[in-house]
């Protein structure tokens, strides 16, 4: 009989490590194809499978899509000379910013087909709206003469956030529970965050060097997207206390960008043999 004395041991270590464990998740992968791109990032999706995002042209000019179904539909702010999309909640609205000729960039609301300016009253260097919640509640960045920072927009006002010793702030995601989800640049590279309240929870996948994060859903997972000692980037998914890895088979460079309630993930990878950033979506494999 073989002792067992000592697996026991072992397992029993592994149930009291408090450090949450990076485990592999299966992903059934397909493209999202928008006609005639060059590059295709999609940045949102929401529960009823409505996509935002981002797709260069021949002549490399950003253009915004929303992917319903088959429709795919271009988003231009008539405020700029281009336009980039990044979320999308439940109802369709997307949020993003445009370009402006020979100055810096405002942040929009696209709502109901109608666009609405959100830029930060004190800013001096440009607004991005990245993240939107089912609230129409509204986070990005901003910059003035400090520096970078991130921002919560409810409508009529706009509250500063800077993550702890940061030098640049970003916030890049917000739930239906107005968790919000952060990156955070010092002189010690990359840091990622969750603000719950006014409290900050740092974000690490095991074993990377650095991790970048991204959207969060209304139960708390969270998108992201992590680098190995070789700066190879990857995909990852925080469900609970728990990272989930996940690589599109089908290239290299995976990033996770978002997750909506029923596990359905969007993010970007490059093909095998090509350099062009290409989009995808992926559902968990049952």
């Amino acid at each position: 009989m073989k002792d067992t004395s000592a697996w026991v041991s072992i397992l029993l270590a592994l149930a009291l490590v408090s450090v949450p464990m990076a485990i592999g998740q299966t992903y059934k992968f397909k493209n999202i194809e928008i006609p005639n791109a060059q590059s295709t990032t999609p940045f949102g999706i929401n529960d009823s499978g409505v996509i935002s995002g981002n797709y260069t042209d021949s002549s490399a000019v950003t253009h915004c899509f929303m992917v319903s179904g088959r429709t795919i539909t271009t988003i231009t702010d008539p405020n700029g000379t281009s336009t980039s999309c990044f979320g999308i909640n439940a109802f369709g609205d997307v949020v993003g910013f445009y370009g402006v000729l020979n100055s810096f960039s405002n942040g929009f609301i696209y709502a109901n087909g109608v666009f609405t300016d959100v830029i930060v009253p004190t800013a001096t260097a440009g607004t991005i709206a990245y993240g939107i919640n089912d609230s129409g509640l509204v986070v990005g960045q901003f910059s003035d003469s400090n520096g970078t920072h991130g921002f919560l927009f409810n409508g009529s006002t706009y509250e500063t956030l800077n993550a702890p010793g940061a030098d640049v702030t970003i916030a890049v995601g917000i739930n239906s529970n107005n968790l919000i989800t952060l990156q955070s640049v010092n002189s010690g590279g990359v840091s990622s965050w969750v603000l719950n309240g006014s409290h900050y929870t740092q974000l690490i996948v095991p074993g990377s060097v650095t991790t970048a994060v991204h959207s969060i859903n209304n139960l708390g997972e969270i998108a992201l997207s992590w680098f190995d000692s070789s700066n190879q980037e990857h995909g990852a998914v925080r469900s609970g206390a728990r990272y989930f890895l996940i690589d599109d088979p089908a290239g290299t460079g995976t990033g996770i960008e978002t997750i909506n309630d029923f596990n359905t993930i969007i993010g970007k990878y490059v093909p095998a043999g090509g350099s062009q950033a290409q989009g995808f979506e992926g559902a968990r494999a049952r």
